[in-house]
Order: structure tokens, then sequence, then C-alpha cells
């Protein structure tokens, strides 16, 4: 890809008319006034898409950044990876672009902008702030999920607070657009961790509507009845009120026999104290009513038993809203 400027080409001696009519004859494409770009053999979507970010970028000048939908695709987070390819960018007020990808802003700061793949684009928490502004609240919690979810997804102990923070200040400072749909996802985010995945994002966006509010990545101790830890377990979601844990079972993580092996002590110790439920990912996609009216169907169960810690022998002592220790 090469991006083509009108007043470096006529520098070389190419007329503004030449790249006009070669733009015409589709040799060239127009990005926005001044500015061409001329498509590499064998391009990919993102990288056509990454040039037209580029040229943009030149066109706003130094003090521009890729922001909003393009800047949340670049971050990774889920909602914004499998849709379009968006070219928002975010530039002074003062730089009298008025007309779309620019959305002009006067508060963008140098603490805002970070370095992805050699662009300047906004923070995590600027995109999450601003983006709000084009997504409903469900897409947003996705994206905010798999933002505070961390590098590592099969650590649900480590997730960034820090960045947590940085929304809540963001939404009492109220300097975006966008922070009525951050605050309505924060609100939404409740007691524990993030999901662990966009499906278990998915499981708490299905089951609210039927007034189930599960806890996400609740903590589960076994331990021994002299008090030594055995195990640290973090269940998709649970209602320890209940005595019900919700395991979201996909393909990244439960194939093989070691996984499977893994899988099933961590259900044999969970069944000692709590009803687990289970639910794959693909039927959550597939027929969400049903999984909710099963979901239903055993909590009704559940709330008719004597007690909720009724188990094979465990003793379920201590439980709060996010964590709960299981005596064998």
């Amino acid at each position: 890809m090469t991006i083509i400027r009108t007043s470096e080409a006529s520098f070389n001696g190419v007329s503004p008319r030449t790249l006009q009519r070669h733009a015409a004859a589709q040799k060239i494409e127009r990005v926005s006034r001044g500015i061409y770009l001329r498509p590499g053999p064998g391009s990919s979507p993102d990288e056509h898409w990454l040039a037209r970010l580029d040229a943009h970028l030149l066109r706003g000048g130094p003090s521009a950044a890729i922001s909003h939908r393009a800047a949340a695709r670049l971050h990774g987070l889920e909602g914004f990876l499998d849709g379009e390819r968006y070219e928002d960018l975010t530039v002074p007020a003062s730089s009298g672009w008025k007309s779309p990808p620019a959305i002009r802003s006067q508060t963008l700061i140098p603490a805002d902008v970070v370095d992805v793949l050699g662009r300047p684009i906004t923070s995590l928490a600027r995109t999450l702030a601003d983006v709000g502004r084009f997504v409903t609240p469900d897409v947003h919690e996705l994206a905010l999920h798999s933002a505070l979810r961390g590098i590592d997804r099969r650590r649900p102990d480590l997730w960034n607070v820090e960045l947590l923070q940085d929304l809540m200040r963001r939404v009492e400072q109220r300097n975006s657009s966008g922070t009525s749909v951050l605050r309505a996802s924060l609100d939404r985010y409740g007691v524990g961790r993030p999901s662990g995945s966009i499906a278990e994002t998915m499981l708490h966006q299905q089951v609210r509507p039927a007034g189930i509010h599960l806890v996400r990545q609740p903590t589960v101790y076994v331990m021994t009845k002299g008090g030594r830890l055995v195990a640290t377990y973090f269940p998709d979601g649970g209602e320890f009120e209940l005595g019900l844990l919700v395991e979201v079972d996909g393909r990244v993580g439960h194939e093989g026999d070691e996984k499977v092996d893994r899988d099933d002590r961590r259900q044999n110790e969970l069944m000692v104290g709590f009803h687990v439920h289970r639910i794959h990912a693909r039927r959550l996609f597939a027929e969400p009513d049903r999984v909710v009216a099963e979901l239903v169907r055993v909590r009704s169960s559940l709330a008719r038993r004597q007690s909720p810690w009724r188990g094979s022998g465990g003793v379920i002592v201590d439980w709060e809203d996010d964590s709960a220790r299981l005596i064998r």
C-alpha cells in the first residue's frame, strides 16, 4: 500500500487532474481531499483498512489519533472483531476537519493516546469511554469484559483493576459523549470479576431479563476439615444462596484428555456441595431461550430444597456474594 499526497505528486510532476483520472479508472483510491492510496497486490481487508487509517492520520496531523470503534478493533475488544472496519479518527477541534470519519475533540490529552502497531490510538480507558457513542450497552459490555479480563484468561484472579478504577473516574467526570453507555455497563458489572469469555458474558445478558443475576467468576475454596487449602476454583457463574454454580463449556480450554480429566476432577469436587449446571456455548448461541428456560427450572427446583447446602457430605461455610468455602 502506498499513500499519495497531491502536494507531493505535484512536486514530482504529476498533476492533481492526473490523480483524479487514475482514481476514476480505479488505478488508485481516493481516501480524502488531497490523499490517495495505491493498493498493493493481494492486500488483505485488514491491511487495506490499516492503510486507510494511516492516510486519515496523515491528513489529521500530529495531534490526531485512531479512536472509537476503530480503536476498539485495534485493542482486540470483543464486539468489534467480526463487524465492519470503521475508520473513526479523533482530531483537535481547531483542525477544521468536520466531516466523517473525523470526530472533533478538545479533550484528547497525551495520557489518552497509546502506540499500537506504530499508530497513535486512544487508550483502552478512553476508547471504552468514547465508543458508547456508537454501540448498545450489550455490545459495550462485551468490550468492557474483554478489556478487564487481562492477558491470561486462565487466571480470572488476575484482572485489570486499574482499568476499572480509571473507568469509574471517567464516569464521574462525564468527559465523553459515550459515558452514559459506559455507566450502564459498569452498573451491570455488579459483584465479582469480569466474565471469562464472550459466551459467558452473553449468558449473563440472556438471563437478566428472567430476573437471574449470577455472580461472575465467584471463588470457591476447597478445604480439608483441618483447614488445609486443597484447591481454588473460579466457576463461570453462581448463586450461593441456592447452592448453584453455572459452567459454560466452549471448545477452547475443554478439549484434550488432560483438560477433560481436569474438568472431571473440578466437577467432582464442586458437586460435593453444589448443584453444577453445565451449558455448552453452542447451545447458548443457537437456542438462548431454551437455555434460559432450563436454568429457570433448575433454580426453581433448588429453591424448594430444605437446605441449599445439602450435598454428599460436604458443608459450605462463610459464603459471601463472591466467595465460599467448601469443607470436605
